[in-house]
C-alpha cells in the first residue's frame, strides 16, 4: 500500500505539466482547468478567478533548483530556543528518555534550515552578481538589504550554537554528542555565510564606483558635445601625469601640453559624439535589420589576468581571445578602451613604466 508522499509524489507526477505551466506563469491557466486534487492537496491556490503554485512548493524548487528567489525568509531562531529550553526543564524535571530524541530532533531540524537557507543564499547571491538589465542604484538598495538580513541570519545561528553548548550539552551524553558532530558540520556552512556578507559587500562597493564613474563619463560627454573647449583643454594639461598612455596620433590621450590639444579636442568629439543619422530622400533596396551583437567578457579577460599576468597590458589585450571575436576592425579601438578602463581603476595590479610598446602605447604591467 501507497503511503501519503508516495500519493503525493504521483500526483504531481501526473498533473506535471500543468504545475511547470503554473510554476512559469500563473495567469495562463484559468481556475476551471486545475483539478480539484491539486486544490485539495494545497499544490495550487486558488484566489477568486486566479491561480498560483503553493509558496511553500515554489521555494521549494527554486532551492532545488539554485534559482534565486527574492522573497526568501530567514529563520528566526527565537522558537527554536523556547522549545529547547522547554524540553530541557520537562526533561529535568521527568528524567523521560523520549525528552531527549526530541531534542536531537529538534537540532538535526536547526542544522537542515541552516543547509537549505545557505543554498537559498548563494542562488540569490550568484543572480544579483551576473545582472546586467538592473538599475545601479536598485541594486545597490538590494544588495545593502540582502547583506544586513544574512548578518542578522548569522549571527543568531551563532548565537544558538553558543546556547546550545552553554545550556543542553551537560544534560545527556546523547546530546553533547548531537551538538558536537551539529558544530562540526555547521562549520563550513558558516565559513560560506560569511563570505556571502563579503561578496555582498563587494557588490555594493563596484556598483557605487561604477555610478560614480557613468557619472563622470555623462559628465565628461556632455561637456565635449556642448563645445567646452577651454575647460577640456585644462582639464588633460592638468591630469597629464595619470591620463597619459599613448604618443599615437590615432589616440585620445596625450603625455606633455606641447602636443596640439586643438587636434586631441577635436579627436574626443569624434568619439564620444553621437552622429547625426543620414537621410536618404529614395530608398533603392531593402536594408536587413538583423545583425549579429557580440558580447565582450571583462570578467574573463580579468581572470585570465589575475592568473597568468602580463608585461604589457594592451598587448595582451590584442591577442586576447575575447577580443579576436571581433572584426579586425574593430579589435585595436575595443582593445584601447578595455586598456583605458582598467589603467583608471586604481584598484587592479598595475605598473606604469615609461617605455612605449611597438604600438606606442604605454607599456603597462599587470602583477
Amino acid at each position: 500500500m501507497k503511503t501519503n508522499h508516495q500519493k503525493l509524489i504521483k500526483l504531481l507526477y501526473d498533473n506535471d505539466e500543468l504545475i511547470d505551466q503554473i510554476y512559469k506563469n500563473p495567469n495562463s491557466v484559468h481556475s476551471s482547468n486545475i483539478p480539484p486534487t491539486l486544490l485539495e492537496q494545497g499544490i495550487i491556490l486558488k484566489l477568486g478567478e486566479a491561480v498560483d503554485i503553493n509558496p511553500f512548493y515554489r521555494q521549494f524548487v527554486n532551492t532545488i533548483l539554485l534559482k534565486a528567489d527574492y522573497s526568501i525568509l530567514f529563520g528566526n531562531f527565537d522558537e527554536h530556543s523556547k522549545e529547547l529550553v522547554s524540553l530541557k526543564k520537562r526533561y529535568l524535571e521527568t528524567n523521560n528518555h523520549g525528552l531527549i530524541v526530541k531534542i536531537k530532533n529538534l537540532i538535526h531540524s536547526l542544522y537542515m534550515s541552516v543547509e537549505l537557507q545557505n543554498k537559498q543564499i548563494e542562488a540569490l547571491l550568484n543572480n544579483m552578481e551576473n545582472q546586467i538589465n538592473i538599475e545601479l542604484d536598485q541594486l545597490i538598495h538590494e544588495a545593502s538589504s540582502l547583506h544586513d538580513k544574512v548578518e542578522r541570519y548569522l549571527n543568531s545561528i551563532k548565537k544558538i550554537l553558543r546556547d546550545l553548548d552553554d545550556d543542553l550539552a551537560s544534560i545527556h551524553m546523547e546530546i553533547e554528542e548531537t551538538i558536537d558532530n551539529t558544530n562540526y558540520t555547521l562549520e563550513p556552512y558558516l565559513s560560506k555565510i560569511e563570505s556571502y556578507c563579503d561578496r555582498f559587500s563587494d557588490l555594493i562597493r563596484i556598483s557605487e564606483e561604477k555610478k560614480v564613474l557613468n557619472q563622470k563619463l555623462f559628465s565628461l560627454r556632455a561637456m565635449i558635445l556642448q563645445n567646452n573647449d577651454d575647460y577640456l583643454v585644462d582639464f588633460l594639461i592638468e591630469n597629464q601625469d595619470i591620463i597619459a598612455f599613448t604618443l599615437d596620433e590615432r589616440i585620445i590621450f596625450v603625455p606633455n601640453e606641447e602636443t596640439d590639444l586643438t587636434r586631441i579636442t577635436n579627436l574626443l568629439k569624434s568619439v564620444l559624439s553621437i552622429p547625426k543619422p543620414k537621410i536618404r530622400k529614395t530608398i533603392t533596396k531593402k536594408v536587413s535589420t538583423t545583425r549579429n551583437i557580440i558580447y565582450i567578457d571583462e570578467e574573463k579577460i580579468i581572470n585570465d589576468l589575475e592568473e597568468n599576468g602580463c608585461d604589457d597590458l594592451y598587448s595582451f589585450l590584442l591577442k586576447h581571445p575575447e577580443i579576436k571575436k571581433l572584426e579586425s576592425s574593430r579589435q585595436d579601438t575595443e582593445a584601447f578602451r578595455i586598456f583605458m578602463l582598467f589603467c583608471i581603476n586604481k584598484e587592479y595590479p598595475l605598473l606604469k613604466s615609461m617605455d612605449f610598446n611597438s604600438s606606442n602605447i604605454r607599456r603597462v604591467s599587470w602583477h
